[in-house]
């Protein structure tokens, strides 16, 4: 008979595969005492056979297909859980061993899918397998919780933290801002608040030979990290705040809340790549379709058209000239700076009052949850309800929190046009106006500031 040895481990955390050089070897000696042929090897090495199973299994798959085309009279597993701990899939491997005729050998007996004690046995030993998965996985979910409850750290260190351990135990003593990561992320915080664009701020890190971690900054890996609640002490479970981490933050959350109002702003650029060298490329819309206009090199001169259809185009120096001229102008109005003063007086402090207090009461839920005096189904119900009212009022933080152009020093603003990056720039025209390029008709050669509309955002 010809065999199919099939070996799978679901962690490798020395990369040298011993576990399924091991099973490799005891199946051969099974396919050597009955005298079969081994005449095919698959191995799948750090894959999990579960229903929770992220990543796919190649080799198996495989498997599945030269079982169908039956290359071979028998698969050959070590025990019944290397080749599946979902019954789901035992039924799949079942049902094309029946149709193929082909056998299952594992722990030292060899089982035909078509007898109904055989198909039973094996039926078995596959919900055990899967039932220790699950087990495996509850046991694992409420170590999570329950460090998860207490505030305490889990998985990788952050960018920003450093970690204490205990010499003789392993034991995590503490973790703690980082002395030479934290400044980097309170100076990443306030150039973003003082309205400096994520590729400048990224640019001047990475020029300083400064690194995240194991790589150079790059603005979405800053923007990520920025995000991040763990620096402003907050504990996330499964994407979710639920309350007071046990560290220090490394920024206050007044801060956090207004990062959040800035990088959570949909009309930020989702520009990819490399800059635009335009002042209007991406923010002007078509005055037609309201596509996104682009920089587009026709008959010798740049010209913004619409990217898609086509429907109007305007000269991109003059278009970018007469913007600037109308936002500067704009800017000088009293009324501007008089706005910036209101918006930047507003108090956020009983926001954050109501939030810490909604955060103390489903840590506490989370904590009766640890000890066993709450239920699964009671935590479920009061989680539900408090997490959605935190949810609603962190969004009213955050626009509140969130600076807008006009809080900035107009007259600064003004005075200084010419001398900042370009990114600046349109980081100051996104937050003040809509601009839409309308078609010209016949005879307008010439550039008319009346087909460019602007729009002033509050």
């Amino acid at each position: 008979m010809k065999a199919a040895i099939y070996t799978r481990v679901s962690v490798d955390r020395t990369a040298n595969a011993r576990s399924v050089t091991s099973q490799e070897q005891e199946c051969r000696a099974e396919v050597e005492r009955r005298g079969w042929q081994a005449s095919a090897i698959y191995t799948d090495n750090d894959r999990s056979a579960s229903r929770f199973a992220k990543k796919n299994r190649p080799h198996f798959d495989q498997l599945m297909v030269d079982i169908a085309a039956k290359k071979f009279d028998v698969v050959v597993t070590w025990e019944a859980s290397r080749a599946t701990r979902d019954l789901e899939v035992y039924v799949a491997l079942r049902a094309v061993c029946r149709a193929a005729g082909v056998q299952w050998s594992y722990s030292g007996k060899l089982y035909d899918l078509t007898r109904p004690d055989d198909a039973f046995s094996t039926g078995l030993d596959a919900l055990i397998s899967e039932r220790e998965s699950d087990q495996t996985r509850e046991r694992i979910m409420r170590a999570m919780r329950q460090t998860a409850a207490t505030g305490k750290p889990h998985g990788k260190i952050p960018y920003g933290y450093a970690r204490e351990y205990d010499n003789s135990t392993g034991v995590l003593i503490r973790q703690y801002p980082h002395p030479e990561e934290a400044p980097v992320v309170r100076e990443a915080a306030k150039r973003v608040l003082a309205g400096e664009s994520m590729r400048k701020i990224a640019q001047d890190l990475k020029s300083r030979g400064l690194m995240s971690q194991t790589q150079a900054w790059a603005p979405a890996r800053l923007t990520e990290l920025l995000k991040s609640p763990t620096l402003a002490g907050y504990r996330v479970y499964q994407g979710k705040i639920i309350g007071d981490a046990a560290w220090e933050p490394v920024i206050d959350r007044e801060t956090f809340h207004a990062l959040q109002g800035i990088l959570g702003d949909p009309s930020r650029s989702k520009q990819r790549g490399s800059a635009p060298a335009q002042l209007l490329t991406g923010i002007a819309t078509c005055g037609v379709c309201d596509g996104s206009m682009v920089r587009r090199h026709t008959r010798g001169k740049d010209q913004y058209q619409c990217r898609v259809n086509y429907c109007a185009s305007r000269n991109v120096e003059k278009t970018d000239a007469y913007v600037a001229h109308v936002l500067l102008q704009k800017l000088q109005e009293k009324s501007v700076m008089d706005t910036a003063a209101a918006v930047a007086g507003e108090d956020t402090s009983p926001m954050l009052d109501e939030i810490s207090a909604l955060e103390a009461r489903l840590n506490g839920f989370y904590q009766q949850a640890a000890d066993g005096s709450l239920t699964p189904q009671g935590l479920a119900r009061v989680e539900t309800s408090i997490l959605n009212q935190l949810q609603s009022k962190r969004q009213a933080l955050a626009s509140a929190s969130k600076p807008k152009t006009a809080t900035l020093d107009a007259e600064c603003i003004v005075a200084g046009w010419d001398g900042l990056e370009l990114m600046e720039q349109r980081e100051v025209v996104r937050s003040m106006m809509k601009v839409r390029i309308l078609r010209a008709g016949r005879g307008h050669s010439t550039f008319d500031p009346s087909l460019i509309e602007i729009t002033w955002l509050p």
